[in-house]
């Protein structure tokens, strides 16, 4: 079933989905696996899109659903829901919702095989990708990561590099100790005060004077999509607090006015908001949607008709 894909799209750094040069995937998994400790190992209780709430899995529970996923792709190339029935049946449905679900919650050593239609297929890249060798000196491949990131990001302190790879055991400390052990490839060097490093002999990174003029670029850009979403945000809090016809808002058409009394307009919590002195506008997010995740985003896990479960290396 070996492909001769040029290129992967796997669940790596942060556990998102990334497009990585196929002979590089091994050294992917190998570092995210240096920075996934025990506490990575289980799973939390998990509320759904839909607001329904799972219970958390065990570490030991966790590896049984990935050895019945690596179990069930050797030799094929399947649908999520594919994957999932099969998985199911080994296992039981204590896994369903999150291997339905648009997450990578056990998929991390896997990959993604031809697409069928809009959906995606997984497969296992020791199958899949040509030459594929796993990487198991874990610390040396994190460390290899690391100078990536310090080329690609650098100047950068240690604690940017863990919140950029982002797991729960990997905190700004151990990231440190990363560093410590690197320190003869790299070098430390001040920006705006603050002690960073870049690869050693690495002068490719933006003068002191354009690193000021991109980060005020950056403050503006960012003060810009604030202020637009506070607008919002403030607009849909007038319409909300608009129908109990208190305060300085008329009650907009089609909305009937309350004759419920409470504090006099400016005072309490709604008043303050309303003046837009709060600290933000929370309650307007979910029923305004403002950080709602786009449907658009998942993906559809409906099952396919029946059929071959093989895919060809050449779809």
């Amino acid at each position: 079933m070996g492909g001769s894909a040029r290129s992967s799209k796997a669940w790596t750094i942060r556990g998102t989905l990334h497009l990585h040069p196929a002979e590089e995937l091994s050294l992917w998994h190998a570092a995210r696996r240096a920075v996934a400790g025990r506490a990575d190992r289980g799973l939390p209780s998990w509320r759904d899109p839909a607001g329904a709430v799972h219970p958390a899995l065990d570490a030991d529970e966790v590896e049984a659903v990935r050895a019945a996923v690596w179990e069930v792709l050797d030799g094929r190339c399947l649908l999520r829901e594919e994957l999932t029935q099969e998985v199911v049946k080994r296992v039981g449905a204590a896994p369903l919702e999150r291997l339905r679900s648009g997450f990578a919650f056990f998929l991390g050593e896997l990959c993604q095989g031809p697409p069928q239609g809009s959906r995606i297929t997984l497969v296992r890249p020791d199958q899949w990708i040509d030459g594929w060798r796993r990487l198991d000196d874990e610390a040396r491949r994190c460390g290899r990561s690391c100078r990536r990131f310090l080329r690609a990001y650098g100047p950068a302190r240690p604690a940017d590099f863990s919140e950029w790879f982002s797991s729960a055991a990997f905190k700004a400390a151990e990231a440190r100790g990363l560093f410590d052990e690197l320190a003869g490839d790299l070098e430390e060097i001040s920006v705006d005060g603050r002690h960073c490093f870049v690869l050693a002999g690495d002068r490719s990174f933006p003068a002191p004077d354009q690193r000021g003029a991109a980060a005020a670029g950056v403050r503006r850009l960012r003060d810009g999509i604030s202020r637009a979403r506070s607008a919002r945000a403030a607009r849909r809090f007038r319409e909300l607090i608009a129908g109990h016809g208190r305060g300085r808002y008329e009650v907009p058409p089609g909305c009937a006015s309350s004759s419920s009394t409470g504090s006099r307009p400016g005072s309490g919590s709604a008043g303050r908001a309303a003046d837009g002195s709060s600290s933000g506008f929370g309650s307007c997010g979910a029923s305004g949607g403002l950080g709602a995740p786009s449907s658009s985003a998942k993906e559809s896990v409906s099952a396919r008709s029946s059929g071959s479960n093989l895919c060809s290396a050449s779809a």
